[in-house]
């Protein structure tokens, strides 16, 4: 909806889908036991026709057990609150510099080990859980992000 705002047609093209056994760190994201498995989904994002980024959303498989059912094109926010009842309320963010993969650098149309914006958010529900941990791996060229932060009053 932002690359919408900005007056572009986002489109997003699923690279692969795989219900597998997560990295600890995803383990610990996602509030899952050491057994859990969870669904991963590569997507290419594109605003137009340029390639602009690549989506990894990490989900729980034993609360999301036909996730991979639906279509992944969509909005998967919009996903999960239409088809599961969770409203994603809040995200934890992480943003900082870094180097495509090689993988990611072809899927985007750039040169080998460019210089990237690797976005990292756990994404929590109306009811404070984890829904997904989400990569995002942006064209630097294309990257620009708003944040608006809000302060309690002492």
């Amino acid at each position: 909806t932002n690359v919408q705002a900005e007056g572009g047609s986002p489109k997003a093209k699923v690279l692969e889908a795989h219900t597998l056994r997560p990295a600890a760190w995803v383990v610990a994201k996602l509030g899952l036991g050491r057994t859990g498995r969870i669904h991963s989904v590569r997507r290419l994002l594109s605003i137009g026709d340029q390639p602009a980024m690549i989506d990894i959303i990490y989900t729980s498989a034993a609360r999301f057990p036909d996730f991979l059912d639906n279509p992944m094109e969509q909005s998967l926010t919009k996903l999960w609150q239409d088809r599961y009842g969770i409203d994603v309320t809040r995200a934890e963010v992480t943003i900082r510099a870094g180097t495509l993969l090689a993988e990611d650098a072809v899927a985007l149309q750039v040169e080998p080990e460019a210089a990237g914006i690797l976005v990292l958010q756990t994404m929590i529900g109306h009811d404070g859980r984890p829904v997904a941990v989400n990569l995002q791996n942006w064209r630097i060229d294309v990257a620009e992000f708003t944040i608006e932060a809000q302060f309690p009053r002492s």
